[in-house]
């Protein structure tokens, strides 16, 4: 659970700067190409090979509950507003483990 805390911690330090940043070309990064790309060594894991994949629902799940409640970033300068949903990581988790839906027609 610590890893997965301070992973989600580290993503959500990337997002904070490139909303300080504020640059029309980067306000919707991080990607999750981007996050792989820049994953750092002190995060990886002997247990875990590629611990953003492993871990995936929970960041999911952080992802959604941040943007359902509201939560500011918990790095980065106060009062800022993540937009999760806005986010291209969103985007490309929604692609990556998309939620297939069933019709059922009685």
């Amino acid at each position: 659970m610590a890893l997965k805390a301070r992973i989600w911690l580290w993503i959500q330090l990337k997002r904070s700067k490139t909303l300080v940043k504020d640059n029309q070309r980067t306000k919707n990064w991080p990607s999750w190409r981007i996050l792989h790309n820049e994953f750092p060594r002190h995060l990886k894991s002997d247990r875990y090979k590629e611990p953003l994949d492993e871990f995936h629902p929970y960041f999911i799940e952080r992802v959604i509950q941040a943007h359902i409640s509201g939560e500011p970033l918990s790095v980065g300068p106060d009062g800022l507003d993540p937009m999760w949903m806005d986010c291209l990581l969103a985007g490309d988790l929604q692609e990556k483990y998309p939620v297939w839906t069933i019709c059922i027609v009685f």
